[in-house]
């Protein structure tokens, strides 16, 4: 909490009055807040995470919900947050259990008056509690700079007690020591089984070991070599360590000393073998096949590199580079040859004056030689160089290199993937269209085999063909699937002929043309089956169309040719049905019409954010008259703050056509429910409930289906058109939705869709 800040307070309280007496109490008292009050439990929940309070105070008795659940979340939310309890004084036992619990305090609201101080002294353990972290914190932080160092040093690190005993190693002195902390935890200086030498093979004394000589001389022990065999060993680790006393306030007398130590077995190796090889330098010199010249550094009078002297030549070296060895010998480079290369010049002084070996090629143009170099120092300010002739040998590779360029310009500007491979379908050589099409790295293919790419469908036909190979040495024709990097397969057509036991072949990926004849194939197919749905719709259209129709010209033709005969009931009879016919055709012919502008792509989806009680209400409204006619009662309980993403015109025509269904199938008197719940936060379930006649199970599976459509009169004998479901269904698919139907005949049918939520 930074204490220049107000102090953030989140309150739980119901009660108006309370809460102003709360906060004028601890604004008289001095204490800068920020409050906030919540009276709900999501609320509460919410102000938790984004008010992030410093302080909370809660009524423990609300209508929505209490201090218990308070305290609950806000102990789950974060432990270390304050928590004050404001109770009337017959509720003093159960805040004494919240205490209990995990509140701060409790104040009685008779005595509001110590708020402030309750207040304060939260404020003060907060103010504490921080502190206290920022000291845990820095001691942590330090504990792991100590212990990084400590754990990745490569130097060896054994902390001994007073008495030569191990009682610390880092992973260091384990790897070197080669020993894991627990059992080098059991070794003692003393200890017989490990036995230390000095660098003459004698053995080293207990006493003078440095970690014994610091403890003892209360000093610093650097620099000491010495060589270790661990028990049941032959071979010796030569360390080279030094040791530190620590002491501690209270004592004279170190509580501890550490060693440092590195293993320098290598390095001592390495500078034996050097000796060894100075020894046999000599003869090697005289005797080896190759040119060979051992030069001295020239400094001048500020210790500058400025030339090589000439010390010793072999034979090999005088016919190589043509010379006189008593010309040579004494003089330098520079004096026998004032244009000699300044860079190999400075390349030699690098090597005699650091030690380093080199190894490189280089063209003398003199001798219009190629020269495979390898120079080193045998001594300091020395340098020896052995001269290979190798001028065949890069005439050779010079000409293969063309050779080489002429190949690789082919593979690399080539569209097709080309591909060199052994019998076995191992690839030799690739070219870079392989990385494009199939996104693996060129070195992912070498060494590995055209059958650790191929779909397994496809593994058998594969092996026929390199088994065909094997016998025919061209093959006109064969496609299979090779997997990519992501895991997909891509269709490659291939072409192979064979020589000199290598197999080499031209393929391309042809996975486009495939999918493109799929596509043509499936949209084809979709083609003909629309083209039958349709046929069959618009026959069941046709016969729905001249039912009615029939209907309406033999009724005005009894009008027209008999109307004299008539009575006024009998017209009246005979103008509804004509009514009824006529309206059954205006419905058909709209929903034909709705659904034609569908199906060409001429109705837009515009989604906007929809008020689902509103749009039932609108709905209900637009059915009122068949609701009143059959004594229906419609229950809405959709929260009112229930919204979804939808187009307005979509929306009221399914809202209106599946509430007009329910209506349609209910009984008089009946009961109809409207229901809403967010299953998620994208999807909400709406569904609309009758309790009429039901449908069968068959009658359910053909309703959304547009080559099947069908009506079934409504319990009063209403009709209707048998499209309105399927303009349902693909008005809410349009919308990212679902719809669905629950019925059993005689029980009623549920109407269930989905819509995106907002």
């Amino acid at each position: 909490m930074d204490i220049d800040k107000p102090v953030k307070i989140l309150f739980a309280e119901d009660n108006q009055d309370d809460l102003d007496l709360a906060m004028r109490e601890l604004s008289q008292n001095g204490i800068e807040h920020t409050a906030l009050n919540v009276i709900s439990p999501e609320k509460f929940i919410e102000a938790l995470h984004n008010f992030k309070p410093d302080i909370i105070i809660s009524d423990l008795r609300m209508p929505f919900f209490d201090g218990i659940q308070t305290l609950q979340f806000s102990l789950l939310h974060n432990p270390d947050i304050p928590f004050i309890m404001l109770t009337g004084s017959t509720d003093e036992e159960t805040a004494v259990a919240c205490m209990k619990a995990g509140a701060f305090d409790y104040i009685i609201k008779d005595r509001l008056n110590m708020l402030p101080f309750s207040v304060k002294e939260a404020i003060q353990r907060i103010k504490l509690m921080e502190d206290k972290k920022k000291v845990e914190d820095f001691l942590i932080e330090e504990e792991k700079k100590y212990r990084l160092l400590f754990e990745t040093m490569n130097q060896g690190i054994i902390y001994y007690s007073p008495k030569a005993e191990i009682i610390s190693v880092n992973p260091a002195a384990e790897r070197i020591l080669g020993y894991d902390a627990e059992r080098l935890y059991k070794v003692k200086l003393a200890d017989v089984k490990w036995k230390t030498i000095t660098e003459n093979g004698d053995i080293f004394p207990v006493e003078h070991h440095p970690a014994v000589l610091a403890y003892k001389g209360k000093r610093k022990i650097n620099n000491v070599i010495m060589g270790v065999i661990k028990p049941n060993r032959t071979e010796i680790i030569w360390l080279e360590v030094s040791a530190v006393p620590q002491f501690d306030d209270s004592s004279n007398f170190p509580y501890q000393v550490y060693t440092t130590f590195e293993d320098i077995t290598e390095k001592l190796k390495t500078q034996n073998e050097l000796k060894q090889s100075e020894e046999k330098f000599r003869l090697l010199f005289e005797e080896m096949n190759n040119g060979m010249a051992l030069f001295e550094v020239v400094f001048n009078e500020d210790y500058r590199p400025i030339d090589c002297k000439y010390l010793a030549v072999n034979s090999t070296f005088i016919k190589l580079m043509n010379v006189d060895q008593n010309e040579i010998i004494g003089n330098t480079l520079c004096q026998i040859d004032p244009d000699f290369d300044l860079v190999l010049l400075h390349k030699y002084f690098n090597v005699a004056i650091n030690g380093e070996p080199i190894h490189f090629e280089y063209y003398d143009k003199a001798l219009n030689k190629y020269f495979d170099i390898r120079t080193y120092s045998p001594i300091k300010n020395q340098f020896a160089v052995i001269y290979q002739d190798i001028t065949d040998k890069k005439l050779a590779e010079k000409e293969l290199e063309e050779k080489t360029k002429e190949i690789n310009m082919f593979f690399s500007n080539s569209i097709d993937l080309l591909c060199i491979a052994t019998m076995d379908g191992v690839f030799k050589r690739i070219n870079q269209e392989w990385e494009k099409t199939l996104n693996y790295k060129l070195s992912e293919f070498e060494g590995k085999k055209l059958l650790d790419f191929v779909h397994p469908d496809d593994v058998s036909e594969t092996l026929t063909v390199l088994q065909t190979l094997k016998s025919n040495s061209y093959y006109e024709s064969f496609i299979n699937r090779l997997k990519c990097y992501d895991g997909t397969y891509r269709f490659i057509e291939w072409k192979f002929y064979t020589l000199n036991n290598l197999i080499f072949s031209a393929a391309r990926d042809i996975t486009q043309r495939i999918q493109d004849e799929e596509e043509i194939k499936r949209k084809n197919d979709e083609l003909i089956k629309t083209n039958i749905e349709k046929d069959k719709f618009f026959s069941i259209i046709a016969h729905d169309l001249k039912s009615p129709f029939n209907g309406l010209l033999g009724l005005s033709e009894m009008l027209a040719d008999e109307v004299d005969q008539f009575s006024i009931e009998d017209i009246q009879k005979v103008a509804k049905s004509m009514k009824t016919s006529a309206t059954y055709l205006f419905k058909l012919l709209e929903n034909l019409l709705e659904w034609s502008r569908m199906q060409r792509g001429v109705m837009k989806n515009i989604p906007v954010n929809c008020q689902l009680t509103a749009f039932f209400d609108q709905a209900i409204s637009l059915n009122s008259t068949l609701i009143s006619n059959k004594d229906l009662t419609i229950n809405n309980n959709i929260p009112i703050d229930y919204q979804v993403s939808a187009d307005e015109h979509m929306l009221n025509s399914v809202l209106r056509n599946l509430l007009s269904n329910a209506i349609k199938f209910s009984k008089s008197n009946g009961n109809i429910l409207i229901n809403a719940m967010k299953i998620t936060d994208k999807l909400t379930h709406i569904s609309i409930k009758d309790k009429g006649i039901g449908i069968s199970q068959d009658d359910i599976k053909t309703l959304f289906k547009i080559d099947s459509i069908s009506s079934s009169p409504g319990t009063d004998g209403e009709t209707g058109t048998g499209l309105g479901l399927v303009l349902c269904k693909e008005y809410i698919e349009r919308n990212g939705g679902k719809i669905w139907i629950d019925s059993e005949l005689g029980k009623g049918t549920t109407i269930n869709f989905t819509l995106k939520t907002v």
